[in-house]
């Protein structure tokens, strides 16, 4: 939900009549959706990668923009949070945000420094796994395991080794790239749309920190697709635009 959100705010920015009413409905009904996941990590998810994404996006946002959008965000969350607590839900959001965020590391995270450090130390216990790892859907045959490693680059690291580990964070961060540098040649229909999707990935990129996803997966990489689709469509339109036009000599020898 956190990935989309910025999208459907895209949308309901861009276009006009039944479309625009049509986000107004899915942003309601989506930040409400994500405040009954009483996910903490969503949440942080989502507001660190608007942090990020500002300063990733510094060059192309205006300060005031940036402003705005997050106070239009954090209004569409309180209330959200005021119509999930009369709604019977406030004791689960008290217990979520409020109760299991004192104490130690162990009450914070909600077990998973513990779970984080049963892995590593399994990693330890045969060192060359701390490069190599100890190969794919690896983490899942060893049954000793509880839990879910509930942080995606962790159990990346653990299957794929540092390589893999790597490689994945570059193909983030190419994705990113590309669809930051397509911004200077956007056309303004889809501006907005590639910002929205920057600050989604960021947003999915900081949750997996605390989560392991999977079908999800499916649709943010089909969300990714689309968005990079477009980026590089536009730049290939802007570098057509700005080839030199056939010269006098090469017309000459054309018609000849």
């Amino acid at each position: 939900i956190s990935v989309f959100l910025f999208g459907i705010i895209a949308l309901g920015i861009s276009e006009r009549g039944p479309l625009r009413i049509l986000a107004v409905a899915g942003l309601c009904i989506s930040t409400f959706a994500l405040v009954l996941t009483a996910s903490r990590g969503g949440f942080l998810g989502m507001f660190a990668g608007s942090a990020l994404g500002f300063v990733f996006l510094r060059r192309f946002i205006h300060v005031r923009i940036m402003l705005l959008a997050l106070a239009g965000l954090m209004a569409f969350v309180l209330v959200s949070i005021f119509v999930a607590y009369i709604t019977g839900y406030g004791e689960l959001l008290y217990d979520r945000f409020i109760g299991q965020s004192v104490g130690g590391g162990y009450e914070i995270s909600s077990g998973r420094t513990a779970i984080w450090a049963t892995a590593l130390a399994k990693m330890f216990e045969a060192p060359v796994a701390l490069v190599t790892g100890y190969g794919w859907n690896a983490y899942a045959a060893f049954r000793d395991f509880g839990y879910a490693p509930h942080n995606s680059y962790l159990g990346i690291y653990f299957e794929l080794g540092v390589i893999g580990l790597i490689l994945v964070l570059l193909s983030y961060a190419n994705i990113l790239r590309i669809a930051r540098q397509a911004l200077a040649s956007a056309m303004s229909d889809r501006f907005s749309f590639l910002v929205a999707f920057i600050f989604g990935f960021l947003a999915a990129l900081v949750a997996i920190f605390f989560v392991e996803l999977h079908a999800p997966w499916l649709f943010i990489w089909a969300y990714a697709g689309i968005s990079l689709r477009l980026a590089i469509a536009d730049a290939s339109a802007a570098a057509k635009e700005k080839l030199p036009g056939p010269s006098i000599h090469a017309e000459a020898a054309s018609r000849s």
